[in-house]
Formats: structure tokens, sequence, C-alpha cells
């Protein structure tokens, strides 16, 4: 029997959505308020990886690095089980960047989108708990694009 509710914790953060024997389960939005951004950038997927365009050279978490930390909301909108990411959902940080794809016990999995926060670079591929893996492709705003794969964690190309 699912349960359809809105909650304001006193933390800030949000949820809308159906919920299961007091777990968050099928379809919810929930706004997590104040998420605190690494210094280092290391919430990116990507943070470890460079991919560079050929007529125009640059690391591709150039833009995303912050100065400072920062605290900033998370919105999510998408399936729940268990009081867990899973199904198909899109995240949305208050950096800017985007993932919409499969998510399973949390993490993305499965084939997603992820579109960083500066609006001049996409990655669409596949992801396995949280990390990118497998085949896939950097889109430029320019049309370029970047094919290769994620071989033991490195972009081969």
């Amino acid at each position: 029997k699912f349960l359809l509710v809105a909650i304001d914790s006193m933390d800030g953060n949000e949820y809308n959505g159906s919920w299961q024997q007091d777990l968050r389960h099928g379809w919810g939005v929930f706004v997590e308020d104040g998420h605190v951004l690494s210094l280092d950038n290391s919430d990116s997927p990507f943070a470890a990886y460079s991919i560079h365009h050929p007529h125009q050279p640059r690391d591709i978490n150039s833009n995303m690095k912050s100065k400072k930390a920062s605290k900033v909301s998370v919105e999510y909108r998408g399936e729940w089980s268990g009081d867990m990411r899973h199904g198909l959902g899109t995240q949305r940080s208050g950096d800017g960047s985007v993932f919409s794809g499969q998510w399973l016990n949390g993490q993305r999995h499965g084939p997603g989108d992820f579109y960083f926060a500066d609006g001049h670079l996409s990655y669409r591929g596949r992801w396995q708990a949280g990390k990118v893996v497998g085949a896939g492709e950097f889109r430029f705003e320019d049309g370029f694009i970047h094919r290769g794969e994620f071989v033991d964690g490195v972009w081969t190309s």
C-alpha cells in the first residue's frame, strides 16, 4: 500500500511523493538543502579524468572547480525503493550539473546522461555503482563528439 505525503524536515530537506512502510518508495521529489560542495571537486563523477577537444584543449573539470566550499540544494525527481534512489530519475545539483538516468540502491547504475555545470559539455554512457564504465561519448556544445571507453577507471579513445 502506497501513501502520498509531503514532508518538510527540520534540517531543511523536503520530500513529496509516495511512501511504503515508512520509507520513500515509488515516485517522488526530494530536495536536500545545504549539501556541501567540496573544494577539490571530488563530488564530480569525472573528478579524476581529463578529456580534450582537438580545437579547444581543456580539462573537462576546469569550469567545475569551486573556488570555495558552498552549500547548495540538490533535487532528485524519480523512482525510489527502500528509501534509496532506485530506477529512473534525474538529479540536479546546485552547481548546475545534472544526471538523468538509471539508479540502483542510491547510486548511478546503468545508462545515463551527465550534463556538466558549465553547459558546454555532456557525457552519455554507462554507470556502475556510481562510477562511469564502458563505452561512452563526450559531447561538446559545438557538436564535436569524442567517443571512447572507460577501462579500469581510465578513459581511452
